[in-house]
């Protein structure tokens, strides 16, 4: 029995995907492309499973070999594969404006290989920032949007002006240092050491310092209004603290580690994206709002839209997710196969859609329900982070290379 899915957006408008047949299909969207005008026989396709267990929707997506290993045999094959858009390569190339030394590195022609469908100057790359040794894993622009603060493997942390010179650096911890933030006021730095919580003057003056947790911190996300600064990491469990440092609350989210943060526009919803899989809101005393399970791996990355209607996801196979307010609906689901989807940002507008994985992609997508994305840069390097400035008119990503680079948006 095959599955046809006719890959059309609401309206009848065709997606990238077209139409196309699956060998097994689960629930009743499409594993392909996430939509749900799948048909066999004109009538809704019915759960199936294999062996008397389900199958996850991530397998349907994963290399067939990688399903063998899971399931003990060769025995599901898609019977069409996703169609890559087509692309064109186009070198991005800037000027440095700043050639005063130590300045950022300008673009070279040939280092960025550009690659859309749709719009090869959606982006352009307009400085390089280097002098982290090692992985570079967390960048934070300040409210203002003059400074940019970036930390990694090397333990320090940085200060970049807009234009990307560098403005000052110091040991902000002796190993790896997983966030870094500007408090919302744009006069402080917070970052994490290991299971601990460090305040920062922007001169490097350590101002005040907090146990946080006996693991490893992975992320700290300061609330819209900057009167809490919520923390989790690898033992699972979220903590909100006051701006005086002080833990007001905390709980365990998800058995093992939670791997992002973020605060609703309104400050009174924390999501969280955890090992398990789900994405959790809850409110800031620890209950659940609600809960989304439709990843059924670790969820790596979640982003509110700063409007507030929509919270966007991604996980380690490539599935970026979208739910609307209040109704919780689902969006069309966005794919980057056989990747993890490391970092998300959205746009000031809440127009645009930035994604940073693990195959060395940034990817620029629209919020509107198109499932291609409007623009890709291979960085060649994993990329660890994404994040848009407050105008919305540039962004910066930080990848395993030890490189931020700095972008402008040139048709927004």
């Amino acid at each position: 029995m095959t599955w046809k899915c006719e890959g059309k957006l609401q309206g009848g408008i065709p997606s990238q995907f077209g139409e196309h047949n699956l060998q097994i299909v689960t629930g009743d969207r499409c594993p392909v492309c996430g939509l749900t005008q799948l048909q066999v026989n004109g009538s809704q396709p019915k759960q199936l499973s294999l062996g008397g267990k389900k199958i996850p929707d991530w397998m349907l997506i994963v290399p067939v070999a990688l399903i063998s290993t899971v399931v003990g045999a060769v025995i599901v094959r898609q019977s069409v594969k996703v169609p890559e858009p087509i692309s064109a390569e186009v070198s991005t190339t800037s000027t440095d404006p700043y050639p005063a030394t130590p300045a950022p590195t300008p673009a070279t022609p040939g280092k960025a290989e550009v690659k859309t469908a749709v719009d090869a100057n959606s982006a352009r790359e307009i400085a390089q920032l280097k002098g982290h040794q090692g992985a570079v894993t967390s960048i934070a622009f300040s409210s203002d949007g003059l400074s940019l603060a970036s930390t990694g493997a090397d333990g320090t942390i940085r200060l970049w002006n807009a234009q990307g010179q560098p403005l000052s650096q110091f040991k902000g911890y002796e190993n790896k240092i997983e966030s870094v933030k500007f408090t919302p006021n744009g006069q402080k730095l917070v970052s994490e050491a290991g299971g601990k919580i460090r305040w920062w003057s922007l001169k490097g003056e350590l101002l005040k310092e907090v146990t946080a947790s006996q693991k490893q911190i992975s992320k700290i996300s300061f609330s819209p209004d900057g009167k809490r600064l919520a923390s989790t990491g690898d033992d699972g469990a979220i903590r909100i603290w006051n701006a005086q440092g002080q833990l007001v609350k905390e709980w365990k989210a998800d058995p093992t580690r939670v791997w992002d943060l973020a605060f609703s526009p309104d400050g009174r919803q924390l999501a969280s994206g955890e090992e398990g899989g789900n994405v959790s809101l809850w409110d800031l005393d620890g209950k659940i709002v609600k809960q989304f399970k439709e990843h059924k791996t670790p969820l790596l990355s979640v982003a509110y839209t700063p409007d507030g209607k929509h919270i966007v996801t991604g996980c380690q196979v490539g599935m970026i997710r979208a739910w609307s307010f209040p109704n919780y609906q689902q969006s069309p689901m966005l794919l980057i196969p056989q990747s993890k989807v490391n970092s998300l940002a959205v746009s000031p507008n809440s127009q645009l859609l930035l994604s940073g994985d693990d195959k060395g992609d940034v990817k620029l997508w629209q919020l509107n329900g198109q499932q291609q994305p409007l623009w890709t840069s291979s960085q060649k390097s994993n990329v660890t982070t994404v994040v848009f400035s407050p105008d919305g008119n540039t962004f910066a990503t930080a990848a395993d290379n030890g490189i931020v680079k700095l972008w402008q948006l040139v048709n927004k």
